[in-house]
């Protein structure tokens, strides 16, 4: 079971309880890993289309920067997320190009020998 520590109380709960065994305020202060992070109950459709957007950049800006290309080869000014690696635009590619560019440029890296006993594992 996950637990967080109590920055407050320094107490240790389970992620999944509401309050603090100790009667502090923690379960909303920013120890709590969800804390500030919930999808609103009463989101509008607006709100909830900005939010998206919000994490699309955000995964994409994550997945640009740890897809496994060396830093040097990560093209990032003025907002751009490419690879001159592997040649991923992170920021206009759909997420299945990326996916499917990935898992290729992965493939060619792997030997013959390496991938039939990957397969021979399953």
């Amino acid at each position: 079971m996950s637990q967080w520590k109590c920055s407050t109380c320094e107490c240790v709960s389970d992620i999944e309880q509401k309050s603090c065994p100790n009667g502090c305020d923690c379960a909303r202060n920013s120890s709590h890993p969800f804390a500030d992070n919930r999808v609103p109950e009463n989101e509008t459709d607006e709100q909830k289309l900005a939010r998206l957007e919000r994490e699309n950049v955000e995964l994409r800006r994550m997945w640009w920067f740890n897809h496994g290309c060396e830093f040097s080869a990560l093209y990032g000014d003025d907002g751009e997320m490419q690879c001159g690696s592997c040649l991923i635009d992170f920021k206009r590619d759909t997420v299945e190009t990326i996916g499917e560019r990935i898992l290729s440029n992965a493939l060619k890296s792997i030997s013959q020998e390496d991938l039939r006993d990957m397969f021979n594992k399953i």
